[in-house]
């Protein structure tokens, strides 16, 4: 099952796979470059999956790079930053990229990040779930491990 995250530089994508496959918070910051992508078995209701998570850079200068390996994607995870309203304004990019590049069939998860910073969030909950397509809360916050499940 192949899942690519995408969203802008900084949003909080590969800590958020980093958060999800090993349980760990990384404060450091490195950018993608292309598209890295890491493997995680996981249990889906009764079915073992073997995932293949793709890590999509975000900045700019990468970003026709990226898109390339969305076709075969089984799924997206559009990633915005909720402390971070720019972010927000480019979802629908990412939306229209994914429509563009991705399969017609493909799953759409909307999650924001850094919702644990909450002195510092300027797109709420109620605002993000406008843009809100499958199961859950698009809210998460990596570093206290908030709604994220292995």
């Amino acid at each position: 099952f192949l899942c690519v995250v995408v969203g802008d530089a900084h949003s909080g994508k590969t800590s958020l796979l980093n958060r999800y496959v090993t349980s760990n918070f990384v404060e450091e910051y490195h950018f993608t470059i292309g598209v890295d992508f890491v493997c995680k078995n996981a249990q889906i209701g009764s079915q073992a999956m073997a995932l293949q998570l793709w890590d999509a850079a975000g900045q700019e200068r990468f970003r026709l790079l990226a898109v390339e390996f969305f076709r075969g994607a089984d799924a997206f995870v559009v990633v915005y930053d909720s402390t971070d309203r720019e972010t927000f304004r480019n979802v629908s990019f990412w939306l229209s990229q994914v429509k563009v590049h991705g399969s017609p069939n493909a799953i759409v998860v909307l999650v924001a990040t850094k919702c644990d910073l909450a002195s510092r969030k300027v797109v709420d909950a109620e605002e993000g779930s406008f843009f809100f397509f499958f199961v859950g809360s698009p809210d998460g916050g990596q570093k206290a491990g908030a709604q994220l499940q292995p």
